[in-house]
């Protein structure tokens, strides 16, 4: 992408912390998106980028089950302003959407025209964000991903290192599959795609490269290396795998998360790593700051 201006909404968070490292002249955007997009569009017009990457989102999947109208104002209201923006103002938007999307239940990877089913309020409000976008008419990419693993902000990889420090036992659901994605690649695809200006919305499915997984082989992983890099805690030996049967959460999950991203590697062509090398590039970093 050229050095084009550049707007990044949630640049505190696991995605847009990546674009400001990439981009340091990055505009931070800091309006509040569940309070007043006044001040947002205000924002807008005075740095009057060419293209917003919109970082901020409501990701507290059981607690939108409580809080469905927060979720969408920020997931799909909020979203939808910025693409009525970038329409007006010949700029373009990149948002990022979920696999929560889908409802699970599929054997094969899930394309980007697969059907819908979301099976919580989550998974809803992003839905609603995709469509509000795609009938916004502004050039935009939508990218959905998976399992998100970053070195700042909240994830389950840093979840995880503290159970570990704290309890003895831990138990983790073994019968979701999908693959973690590098905050690194969402945040340089966010910056590397092109976006035609005359052309509709596009959507493309995102996550690193490997072998399908789950939460338990996840935890099991963290543990085992974290104690390569002299991480305290427990072992991947106190984990014990569970069904979703037997952990319920006020939202239900879907048990198959792996997206196909053949398009992406098509139209983009931007390298997906293992999943693996990133997460040991994020313990390296937590042991190292611990």
């Amino acid at each position: 992408m050229s050095r084009e201006s550049l707007a990044v909404t949630g640049s505190t968070g696991q995605v847009g912390s990546e674009v400001v490292r990439c981009r340091p002249d990055t505009i931070q955007l800091t309006a509040r998106l569940d309070e007043d997009w006044t001040q947002l569009l205000t924002q807008l017009d005075s740095a009057s980028p060419r293209r917003i990457i919109n970082c901020a989102a409501y990701t507290q999947v059981d607690q939108a089950e409580s809080e469905p109208q927060r979720a969408t104002l920020i997931n799909a209201q909020a979203p939808e302003q910025m693409a009525r923006w970038c329409l007006e103002n010949s700029a373009s938007l990149v948002h990022f959407s979920t696999d929560y999307v889908f409802a699970g239940t599929q054997q094969k990877p899930y394309q980007e025209h697969d059907q819908t089913c979301p099976s919580n309020r989550y998974g809803e409000s992003k839905l609603a964000g995709e469509i509000a976008i795609q009938q916004a008419g502004a050039a935009s990419v939508i990218f959905r991903t998976s399992w998100v693993i970053g070195k700042h902000g909240h994830n389950f990889i840093k979840t995880i290192l503290r159970l570990g420090c704290e309890r003895n036992h831990i138990r983790v659901v073994a019968d979701q599959w999908g693959r973690p994605t590098s905050a690194d690649l969402l945040a340089e695809a966010a910056l590397a795609v092109q976006i035609d200006p005359d052309g509709p919305p596009q959507l493309m499915h995102l996550t690193d490269s490997g072998a399908p997984t789950t939460w338990f082989e996840l935890a099991c992983y963290t543990l085992n290396r974290a104690h390569d890099y002299g991480y305290p805690g427990i072992d991947a030996s106190a984990v014990e795998a569970v069904p979703t049967s037997a952990y319920p959460t006020a939202a239900r999950r879907p048990l198959n998360s792996l997206l196909d991203c053949s398009r992406f590697d098509q139209v983009v062509g931007l390298n997906r790593l293992p999943w693996r090398h990133t997460l040991d590039g994020v313990i390296a970093h937590y042991a190292q700051n611990w």
